[in-house]
């Protein structure tokens, strides 16, 4: 995970994110810097009011903790359980982070800053014959101001190490942690303990604030260190619109690319797309990466154009397949409207669609002359939530239940709910139309299967403005249920929906990042992302080798040896009668389709003959 997308996951919500070094700003900063539109000295002056400012601020905390810490100590074990022992504890830790991520932020600016001015050394090349090395681009120094710099950069390094953000004057940071540790579990285990490792893992169990609000892709359910070599005639090209650059950059790296592929996507001054490819994409795999959904930068309607630009310009560079991976598409609930944007993807020239938990799968229908993979994402969901309850839940069966906000979302939410090896139940609403009004929910009629005493996760597809959520979490939670946790495919987060979030009884809300949630972090401490790219970059590998996607999906869950899995009325094979199976299901589909002849690349079968 990029350092940018890891300092809007884990900073502190209270503190703001105004507190903390402007990292953003001064990586804008060495890019003007380099292109000599900015002063060295204009990066020193930034770099250094931002020391100071975390310093001051550091300070404040020191205090505020110091006050905490007089509430808390030589109290009996009965008594802390009535002060703020959690509060305390909390502040320590998020201090501790504070530290360290504001040390970190530093450490990488000034790499970035040896890397943009050329202060490291370079390593050496060997060129080939008539080969010659290309001309340095941006700001160009001499050996005199180089070893200057290096000398200034040394001398912040030293001052950022002995300020006192790093060597706090009042309190000893890492000591007083350890002693908030032991407080804690002396409050909250009801037991006499030693600081050990297992004390301090069930404390930080206990704290949900411990957990980072964006899980890297490393952690997610199908992730593979490395996947299948790529042949080099046709090659496997991916290139990223505007929308969700962070999305395809992982899928690069979970493919084991270098980069994205090299492409233009901006504006003219009058409002025109501007799409180029710079890379060579003849005969080859072209996976074109675009969410249908906006931000600040881009309109839904300029998310749309940029794809079907894309699309044609790929076309015309003579790609050999163009796959449009749309892991979020827009208009789902809008028949006329889907049904124009899947025509004017074939249109195109797309040979094939990606995309991410379709709203209903009758949409598939819309693509009649293109194929379409649908791929699901439950296993991210369940490997997050197993994780989660690990040491607070011994039978799911009894203990936890999967809700499904309404009944046209039953299915989705019964192979959660079979994955978990949970209960489940399902809220059925009444609609009236009301004059000059759309259809309004009016009453929650009955909420179907047993939630008292429960652990409830709410499983929606598409979380919009969140009105029906927040309205399923007050009557879940009316009707018993201990903690309620919602979870969305697609965390739109539209109009209202942050502050709805926010007032619901809801401990977290779980999306994935297919849609960007860098905007909406900083909105809502309830909120966690769970990446798909890795689910993503097995889609695409598989496409690329013509493998079976649906047999993934198979194998992953064939080979799901939970203990907290759900008892099926059939029969249960073992693992190697199961993967013997699939092996023969997947030669026969592989033998099908030869015998049909069925390819959506004419080119693909020329080369691979």
């Amino acid at each position: 995970m990029k350092f940018g997308q890891q300092l809007i996951g884990e900073f502190n919500l209270d503190w703001g994110l105004e507190s903390y070094v402007g990292y953003k700003d001064l990586k804008s900063l060495l890019a003007k810097i380099a292109n000599n539109e900015r002063e060295i000295d204009d990066f020193f002056n930034m770099a250094e009011r931002d020391l100071s400012l975390v310093c001051k601020y550091f300070v404040k905390l020191e205090v505020e903790l110091l006050d905490m810490l007089k509430l808390v100590r030589g109290k009996s074990r009965e008594r802390l359980k009535k002060t703020d022992i959690f509060e305390a504890f909390i502040f320590a830790k998020s201090m501790l982070a504070y530290q360290e991520l504001n040390r970190l932020c530093f450490e990488k600016i000034m790499k970035k800053f040896h890397k943009v001015l050329g202060l490291r050394p370079k390593p050496k090349i060997q060129f080939r014959e008539g080969q010659e090395e290309e001309a340095p681009s941006g700001r160009q120094l001499t050996k005199q101001e180089k070893m200057e710099l290096r000398i200034r950069c040394e001398t912040f390094t030293e001052t950022i190490d002995s300020s006192y953000l790093m060597i706090p004057e009042k309190v000893d940071l890492a000591a007083t942690f350890q002693e908030m540790n032991v407080l804690y579990a002396e409050a909250f285990l009801d037991a006499d303990v030693t600081l050990s490792e297992g004390v301090l893992e069930k404390v930080w169990q206990m704290d949900n604030r411990s957990q980072p609000r964006i899980i890297d892709y490393v952690d997610a359910h199908f992730y593979k260190a490395k996947l299948t070599k790529r042949e080099a005639h046709y090659a496997c090209k991916v290139i990223s619109c505007n929308t969700n650059r962070t999305l395809a950059r992982n899928i690069t790296r979970c493919l084991g690319h270098k980069s994205l592929t090299a492409a233009t996507v901006d504006a003219y001054a009058n409002g025109e797309c501007n799409i180029q490819v710079l890379d060579n994409i003849r005969g080859d795999d072209v996976f074109v990466v675009q969410s249908m959904t906006f931000n600040d930068e881009v309109s839904l309607a300029r998310a749309q154009m940029e794809m079907l630009l894309m699309i044609h310009t790929c076309r015309l560079s003579s790609a050999a397949r163009i796959t449009a991976v749309m892991p979020y598409m827009a208009y789902q609930s809008k028949k006329q409207s889907m049904s124009a944007c899947a025509s004017m993807i074939g249109k195109m020239g797309a040979d094939r669609v990606l995309t991410v938990d379709l709203l209903a799968g009758q949409i598939q229908g819309y693509f009649e002359n293109v194929p379409l993979d649908n791929v699901k994402t439950v296993l991210e969901f369940v490997k997050y939530f197993k994780e989660k309850f690990d040491t607070t839940v011994e039978d799911y069966a009894t203990e936890v239940c999967i809700v499904s906000p309404r009944s046209t979302a039953v299915e989705r939410a019964r192979e959660f709910a079979d994955e978990m090896g949970c209960g489940l139940a399902t809220v059925i609403r009444r609609r009236k139309e009301e004059e000059n009004e759309h259809w309004k929910f009016t009453e929650v009629s009955e909420i179907v299967g047993d939630v008292k005493g429960k652990i409830c996760i709410i499983m929606s597809c598409i979380l919009d403005e969140g009105e029906n959520l927040a309205g399923v979490a007050e009557e879940v939670v009316a009707a018993g249920a201990t903690l309620v946790y919602a979870c969305a495919v697609h965390g739109v987060l539209a109009g209202e929906a942050m502050q709805r979030l926010n007032k619901a009884p809801i401990e977290e809300c779980v999306v994935t990042d297919t849609i960007c949630q860098d905007e909406r972090m900083g909105r809502s401490s309830k909120l966690r992302v769970i990446p798909v790219a890795p689910l993503l970059a097995e889609c695409i590998d598989r496409i690329h080798c013509e493998a079976s996607i649906g047999m993934m999906h198979k194998s992953r869950t064939a080979c799901n040896t939970g203990t907290a899995r759900r008892v099926s009325s059939m029969a249960v094979l073992d693992e190697a009668n199961v993967m013997e199976e699939l092996r023969k299901d997947d030669m026969l589909s592989v033998l099908k389709r030869q015998e049909l002849g069925r390819s959506n690349s004419p080119t693909r079968n020329n080369l691979r003959l």
